[in-house]
């Protein structure tokens, strides 16, 4: 019976073993779902834009669209979530041109035209670059940046070391930690944090963040549980210049279409 009894925890402990192993050898394909573009290839937008190669650490580079329009009020940064690419995320830009901002988008390495590759300070870099390019044509109180899912944490990071007019947060998630306890409860949370390579504090950034901070979530988000963001919330609340918005009965993505983020989004960018 004994030696049953210490086969199968022998057993048992192999199996989580290997599990904590598959998870940690495979998160990189987890977390990003990203989509490669050619050098060649052309976007098909209604409005005229620039493309942008920005240089980064280790001989990359990130890439970039930027509308712009005569006499902006100012510009949105926007850093999009974990899959796809410019092709798709860029048509953003249509909501903000119209409420009279210019628009900046980029791929972070691994993304679109920009060079291969992933790593946590890549991306964290990555936003700081296209925001070091803006700050070389607006003043800060013009720059209003937007990240939306896995973007939300490069955005605070961003924030945290800079002073830009507004951070707004979409579907934004407590930490990765907290995201990967969600998405594999199989494994316990000192696990997760040990295995984890993009950890991806956003909790601790964001309280650093001076600017005033906005953030949107859908109460059916599957993706992002809704209670990410009222904990993110939640933790800044009574700190911070810090609102909080309800998308009923909608889920992770095209926030933009939801009535109240479009109210509030025009109050936000007058």
């Amino acid at each position: 019976m004994k030696k049953f009894i210490l086969s199968f925890f022998t057993a048992l402990f192999i199996g989580f073993c290997a599990i904590v192993y598959y998870y940690y050898e495979n998160q990189d394909r987890f977390i990003f779902r990203s989509l490669p573009l050619s050098k060649e290839h052309e976007f098909t937008w209604n409005k005229p834009f620039e493309e942008v190669y920005l240089p980064v650490s280790e001989e990359g580079q990130i890439h970039g669209i930027h509308f712009k329009q005569e006499n902006p009020k100012g510009v949105v940064l926007f850093l999009h979530g974990n899959s796809k690419n410019l092709d798709f995320h860029g048509k953003r830009f249509d909501l903000f041109s119209n409420l009279g901002y210019d628009f900046f988008a980029i791929d972070y390495r691994g993304f679109g035209k920009s060079s291969p590759g992933f790593k946590e300070t890549w991306f964290l870099e990555d936003g700081t670059a296209a925001y070091e390019f803006l700050k070389k044509q607006y003043p800060e109180d013009q720059i209003h940046i937007f990240g939306h899912s896995l973007g939300t944490s490069a955005a605070t990071y961003v924030a945290s070391k800079n002073n830009p007019a507004t951070l707004v947060l979409e579907a934004p998630f407590y930490s990765m930690i907290a995201a990967a306890v969600h998405t594999k409860p199989i494994l316990p949370e000192w696990v997760v944090s040990m295995i984890l390579k993009y950890p991806l504090r956003t909790d601790i950034w964001i309280e650093d963040v001076s600017s005033p901070i906005y953030i949107f979530h859908g109460t059916n988000d599957v993706i992002v549980p809704f209670s990410q963001g009222k904990q993110l919330y939640d933790k800044i609340k009574d700190s911070k210049d810090a609102s909080f918005f309800v998308l009923d009965n909608h889920g992770h993505e095209y926030l933009q279409n939801h009535e109240n983020y479009q109210s509030n989004i025009k109050k936000i960018l007058p």
